[in-house]
């Protein structure tokens, strides 16, 4: 077998290279993306248990401590931008002869997602992010009903999180986090 006289050799690494980075290229993107998702469901979970935890330390009533509470919370998330795409709820619930019923709920006000709580769905909110309405029964996980009189809270937080390279229009997806202390 001849070989090729190698001025005919000359740039044939370059011209496969460039042929295949534009698949490697795709093969890497949705990588990059998932690992994304997999840090923003991290962080989400890291201030869910850290929001649960602080809210329960606190003595009373959640009202004046909630936003202070909630803007410490959402200044850790980085790189996550809990102010654009992201909702913040705390909920103090008690057992009442096996039902879990809340007690009172606020959002966080400078959160940018608009949704609703998985524990308590308030129907209408103050000016302090307090609960205007009435919510009666709270829907805890599993069979998560406090004995009576026993009280947890609940701390929700919501993220819209945005693929940087989308391959499919509506991968938006909206990630959650819960936890009750």
């Amino acid at each position: 077998m001849r070989r090729r006289p190698a001025c005919l050799q000359r740039g044939a690494a370059a011209i496969e290279a460039a042929l295949l980075l534009p698949f490697l290229v795709l093969l890497a993107l949705p990588v990059a993306d998932l690992a994304r998702a997999l840090q923003a469901h991290l962080v989400l979970v890291a201030i869910s248990r850290e929001g649960a935890s602080m809210a329960s330390r606190g003595t009373g009533a959640l009202g004046a401590s909630s936003q202070a509470m909630m803007n410490i919370l959402a200044a850790s998330a980085p790189p996550l931008d809990l102010r654009r795409d992201g909702m913040l709820f705390v909920t103090r619930v008690m057992g009442s002869a096996g039902v879990p019923l809340a007690l009172e709920q606020y959002r966080w006000l400078a959160g940018g997602l608009d949704t609703r709580a998985e524990v308590a769905r308030c129907a209408g909110w103050d000016a302090d992010g307090g609960c205007a309405v009435p919510m009666g029964m709270a829907l805890l996980p599993g069979d998560g009903a406090p004995d009576d009189g026993e009280v947890v809270h609940a701390f929700e937080v919501r993220y819209r999180f945005r693929p940087w390279f989308p391959l499919l229009p509506g991968l938006e997806t909206e990630m959650h986090a819960l936890t009750l202390f």
